[in-house]
């Protein structure tokens, strides 16, 4: 599967590896692989943006756990390795617009055993320093010109599945890249019933304030966005 190539991301480096030893040269079979998991995002195209009326700047989630959902029923999954679903804690902050940022905890590493994984689990949660401060998710950017910040600190699981629901996570011994990808569109667009050129600076401060707690009469539209969040992110793999 061919992947889109993201304008901006950060990464996930979660290696599983097992070394098996030998008295012979000759390359052993492998019971498990490495997999590169990386979280991307694209900018707004200029409709989806109307015309440049709405600009993202920053784009960021907090997780405090990412969980590989082994697939039981299928028949691929047969192994002698004892799989349960696999957990990574974090927590981990996802910068999705800074082409150089990362995320924190880089060194958490899982064995991911050859199965077939049919979903990727999230647990979203506020974060505990920085600009995350008791914030899950943050963004900011302009809208007619007028600076907006968003943030929600939702504690919510939720799981995310391919775009091709007929898909899954094969773990088969070699080493792949699995991309987690947010739609920006997906969560601004008109489809997503989300109008952000509606937020309003409620207070006249200059700022546009979207939070559950703001004081710009902008706290329903803040819940759409929450919500809007689980239908704007899929995974893709790099078959």
């Amino acid at each position: 599967m061919k992947l889109i190539s993201p304008v901006k991301h950060s990464a996930i480096l979660v290696a599983g590896y097992l070394l098996l030893s030998s008295c012979e040269t000759e390359e052993v079979e492998r019971t498990s692989a490495n997999v590169a998991v990386e979280a991307t995002a694209s900018p707004l195209t200029a409709a989806e943006s109307q015309q440049g009326r709405i600009v993202l700047t920053d784009f960021r989630i907090n997780m405090k756990e990412v969980e590989f959902e082994f697939d039981k029923a299928d028949a691929r999954s047969a192994t002698e390795v004892s799989v349960k679903d696999v957990k990574l804690k974090g927590p981990f902050e996802l910068d999705l617009l800074n082409p150089n940022g990362s995320l924190s905890a880089i060194a958490a590493t899982v064995v991911l055993p050859n199965a077939v994984y049919e979903q990727v689990g999230f647990k979203t949660h506020k974060g505990t320093s920085g600009v995350m401060l008791d914030k899950a998710v943050l963004m900011a950017g302009n809208v007619d010109g007028v600076p907006f910040e968003f943030w929600h600190d939702m504690d919510e699981e939720f799981d995310v599945d391919f775009a091709d629901a007929n898909q899954d996570l094969v773990v088969n011994g070699h080493d792949q890249a699995l991309t987690i990808d947010y739609k920006i569109s997906t969560l601004l667009g008109t489809a997503s019933g989300v109008d952000l050129s509606a937020a309003r600076d409620g207070n006249g401060d200059g700022r546009i304030e979207i939070s559950p707690k703001d004081t710009d009469g902008n706290q329903e539209l803040a819940k759409d966005l929450r919500d809007s969040l689980r239908s704007a992110i899929k995974l893709m793999d790099d078959k």
